[in-house]
């Protein structure tokens, strides 16, 4: 059915982007319908450019689905970044009439940004659904892809685009002695992360420019190295690890020639030496990891999660970062299921009529149980929610995004980190529309690690730290102290 109200803001976007001289991003929240606004572009475009060059970039795989049928009609080119980047290694000259960028916020990496600035092309329209920073936003006007329309969250519900959502910030007890264990990572990580407080800012006036935006950027650089772009912003330059421990060695005093004469130029001289930073850097990572794989896969929360199930029986994804919970979870989860990520091997299938495996018909493996691939898996995935098959998909980043499932109704995240795009990802999929459910409202449910006490001393939670910040500006969130509570209140509503 055709909304006339969204059809009409979709030709005003379209319209501020001709009045920029077809040059610019369409900012608009996820699920408004941006990919029907690229169909229009290109239809128009091609009534009097027939045979002119158009140029589509997608993120992935997922999000090539999405405009398929648009690529095929109007003859257009369109490619993964992945794609792109091994095209243009082979023919850097890129040239295009209209070049599209679809979720270009993913394009904003420094590797990107020199890759996008070296395509010639006559008009360019970007589309993101993401909260853009102030950066982000100048790298766009810089690149020929200024912000020219802009649709946020309130206005897409208030003109039902977008369905309403209620959304609930869980805290998860855990045992004494993973507290004890959580708060010595926690000492040590902060331990160094004081030495190196606001180091960032003295790194950046050293280079004349913004190449950190934190501290963990710098110490993280002086373990792994870091690559950036050139002051002219073309091409991509790689800052080894020893030649960053050389720069913040520098700037905290640190002289290989040093000639000491007093305890201060001792310690300076001890603790500011390359091999000192590298040996920081190195345990700082090493316990950054570990805190995040606490926080990831949390025996805790897949608990919580089995709990919930047995609540709640409507279509629901559950997203986590760690390979092993996704796991973890669709073996302990006892309703209907289905599971999808990055990593996911080829495994058999039985049929649904007759629970035989399924086997090949034909060939010379005729007779053998077949093994199906990461493509197919993923298909099945998606298609057994959107047929209710299964009613809980748990999934991570694969399929946080260019999911289209309309009935999806719950969102839960157990993990994350602060990337706030990410987040606003995965819980638009349960914002769709759903024709078939008018009434439809979306539960979202964060479930994290609060802050706790251990002997009377308080320990913050980073976790809780991350979530508030991914969540950005989000209104109305309901925190609540353990999953009783949650069940209470959704009881309530219900």
């Amino acid at each position: 059915m055709l909304d006339v109200s969204k059809s009409n803001r979709q030709e005003k976007a379209i319209s501020n982007w001709k009045y920029n001289n077809y040059h610019g991003t369409l900012n608009q929240v996820m699920r408004f319908g941006k990919t029907r606004e690229i169909e229009l572009v290109v239809q128009r475009t091609r009534v009097n450019n027939p045979h002119k060059r158009i140029l589509l970039l997608v993120p992935t795989d997922i999000a090539y689905q999405n405009v398929k049928n648009i690529v095929k009609e109007h003859l257009l080119e369109c490619y993964t970044y992945n794609r792109f980047c091994n095209l243009i290694q082979e023919e850097p000259n890129q040239e295009t009439y209209l070049l599209i960028i679809d979720e270009i916020h993913r394009f904003l990496s420094d590797k990107c940004v020199s890759i996008i600035s070296k395509i010639k092309a006559t008009y360019k329209l970007g589309l993101t659904g993401s909260k853009l920073s102030t950066a982000h936003r100048n790298i766009l006007t810089r690149l020929g892809f200024p912000i020219v329309d802009t649709i946020m969250e309130e206005e897409a519900i208030e003109m039902n685009w977008i369905t309403d959502y209620d959304e609930y910030n869980v805290a998860i007890e855990i045992s004494d002695k993973e507290k004890i264990k959580y708060k010595s990572l926690n000492d040590n990580i902060e331990l160094i992360a004081e030495n190196f407080r606001y180091i960032y800012k003295k790194v950046n006036n050293t280079f004349g420019r913004i190449v950190f935006t934190s501290d963990y950027e710098v110490i993280q650089s002086c373990y792994s190295g870091k690559k950036v772009l050139d002051s002219k912003f073309k091409q991509l330059e790689f800052i080894a690890p020893d030649t960053m421990r050389l720069i913040v060695g520098s700037i905290m005093g640190y002289k290989k020639d040093l000639v000491i004469t007093n305890d201060y130029d001792r310690l300076k001289q001890s603790f500011w030496n390359p091999d000192s930073i590298a040996e920081l850097a190195k345990s700082y990572i090493k316990c950054v990891t570990a805190r995040n794989n606490y926080l990831k896969h949390n025996v805790n929360k897949v608990n919580a999660v089995y709990d919930i199930s047995k609540v709640i029986q409507r279509p629901t994804i559950v997203y986590n970062d760690s390979i092993d919970m996704i796991d973890q979870l669709y073996s302990t989860l006892k309703v209907p299921r289905v599971k999808y990520h990055s990593q996911i091997e080829s495994m058999p299938m039985k049929y649904d009529d007759n629970g035989e495996w399924i086997t090949y018909l034909s060939g010379d493996k005729a007779g053998q149980i077949k093994l199906f691939g990461k493509t197919t898996l993923k298909r099945l995935a998606i298609e057994s929610i959107k047929t209710g098959k299964a009613i809980y998909l748990i999934t991570g980043k694969s399929l946080s995004e260019s999911l289209d499932l309309p009935n999806i109704e719950y969102i839960i995240c157990t993990s994350g980190d602060t990337n706030t795009t990410t987040y606003d990802q995965r819980v638009a999929r349960g914002k769709t529309i759903d024709s078939n459910n008018i009434d439809k409202r979306c539960t979202i449910i964060n479930l994290f690690i609060d802050d706790f006490y251990l002997d009377n001393e308080f320990v913050r939670s980073r976790d809780k730290e991350k979530l508030i910040i991914r969540q950005g500006n989000v209104k109305n969130v309901i925190w609540l102290e353990n999953i009783e509570d949650l069940f209470a209140t959704l009881k309530t509503i219900n």
